[in-house]
């Protein structure tokens, strides 16, 4: 473009001095107070160009020199633009290897170099989160969020850190504005699950289930199984502030989510028993367990008839269903023996197919020769029991993440799943 400009400023100043010449003038000009000088006409004219020429070679100057100082300011971005993202990939590689202290340092040193940029804040947002640094993190995403409300990133950000703190009614509203922008956005309604769960807003946490269910993000299985945990808390939470009908109807709603609810099945029959109805809770509990045994509940309908006084009734139930489980057969001989009916506590045992390998099988022996004053026969089978036991004397175990436990609870503690022990042995 400059070329362009000289090529034109030439030309025009051949143009005007052939002018010039060709029509030659005399021009008075008169400076200060002397008296007036004659100037030939072309020489003004010249005059003026050549000042007009400097002019704009001086723009052109200083456009060049703000070109260079431009470039020189976009090389200088570009080479920390650079360095930052070199420190954000080996961040992001740090963090797969699991040096996630490395990583937020290399992420901080990137946050350093661009400070503007919103994304290098969210991913120093994540890490401090992964760390637990719940504190820290939210003021990340805060940051990002002050200067753009509407990122869904950073607001997800902020509840999950106010979960992480255990300030669910924020993550709540949290979770909630993320749904008011992207209804089916499946971390907010997960977290949103977690935030009402946790306050115990059992109907509206079932409604966020069925939005869940809705969406495909849970499948049938999971969602009957979280439905069924969510009633049995809502009739845990009626039966606490003594409400027996609503906890019933929560409990039968539960039931009728998942059917061989465990936690449910047990309270349910405890309702019954506490409102006056202890025969509907022995029908649960025997129709409970013709359909599959389950040992809690077997135990929850002893003590019940134990204390009532129907012992009989209940050895002629397990009878009636010994031949279809080994459980049961082994809580009928344990019966006989609390009846001192020791011929029939042994014949219960005696044509199990694998009564050797049962600790459960060979203590009820043990106590049937005990009985019998045949101390050598008791101590042989109570040692063969506890020779079986000793390496695996956990009798409960987690049907979802297999870890077996000492005792039956209504939720696995390693992985949280409800209603998910079963017995795999049996203990008198």
């Amino acid at each position: 473009m400059s070329k362009l400009i000289f090529v034109l400023t030439l030309a025009v100043i051949l143009a005007l001095s052939y002018l010039a010449l060709e029509n030659p003038s005399i021009v008075e000009l008169k400076f200060f107070h002397k008296g007036p000088a004659e100037v030939p006409l072309y020489m003004v004219i010249f005059g003026g160009f050549i000042l007009g020429a400097l002019f704009v070679y001086v723009l052109f100057l200083l456009q060049g020199v703000r070109g260079a100082l431009l470039g020189m300011r976009q090389k200088r971005i570009k080479r920390r633009d650079e360095k930052t993202e070199t420190h954000r990939q080996e961040a992001r590689t740090q963090r797969r290897l699991g040096h996630l202290e490395r990583s937020k340092d290399l992420l901080k040193k990137a946050n350093q170099l661009t400070p503007e940029n919103l994304e290098l804040s969210l991913d120093l947002g994540d890490a401090m989160l992964e760390g637990k640094e719940y504190v820290e993190a939210s003021d990340r995403y805060h940051r990002v969020f002050s200067r753009d409300s509407q990122n869904t990133r950073a607001v997800l950000g902020i509840a999950a850190s106010n979960e992480g703190v255990h300030n669910f009614s924020e993550a709540e509203l949290y979770y909630s504005r993320v749904l008011d922008m992207d209804k089916a956005n499946a971390v907010a309604l997960r977290g949103l699950l977690r935030a009402q769960t946790a306050q115990g807003k059992w109907p509206a946490a079932m409604e966020t289930l069925r939005l869940l269910k809705k969406e495909d993000l849970v499948s049938t299985k999971q969602f009957g199984r979280q439905l069924a945990r969510l009633w049995y808390e809502q009739g845990r939470a009626d039966q606490g502030a003594g409400d027996f009908k609503g906890s019933i109807t929560s409990f039968e709603k539960a039931l009728k989510a998942q059917s061989n609810f465990v936690p449910a099945l047990l309270s349910l029959g405890e309702v019954y028993v506490r409102d006056g109805s202890p025969d509907r809770a022995v029908k649960i509990w025997e129709n409970a367990l013709i359909d599959r045994f389950q040992l809690p509940i077997a135990r929850a309908l002893e003590n019940h008839m134990f204390e009532h006084g129907d012992e009989k009734e209940l050895i002629h139930f397990y009878k009636k269903i010994a031949d279809e489980n080994t459980f049961a057969r082994l809580l009928l001989a344990r019966l006989y023996l609390r009846q001192d009916m020791i011929e029939e506590a042994e014949g219960a045992v005696k044509d199990m197919p694998d009564m050797e390998a049962s600790p459960g099988a060979l203590l009820v022996l043990a106590e049937v020769e005990k009985k019998r004053l045949n101390e050598a026969l008791s101590n042989r089978h109570y040692s063969l029991a506890f020779e079986i036991l000793h390496p695996q004397s956990d009798i409960f175990e987690c049907v979802d993440c297999g870890t077996c436990h000492d005792a039956w609870g209504p939720q696995c503690p390693n992985c949280g799943e409800w209603g998910t022990l079963e017995a795999r042995r049996f203990l008198p």
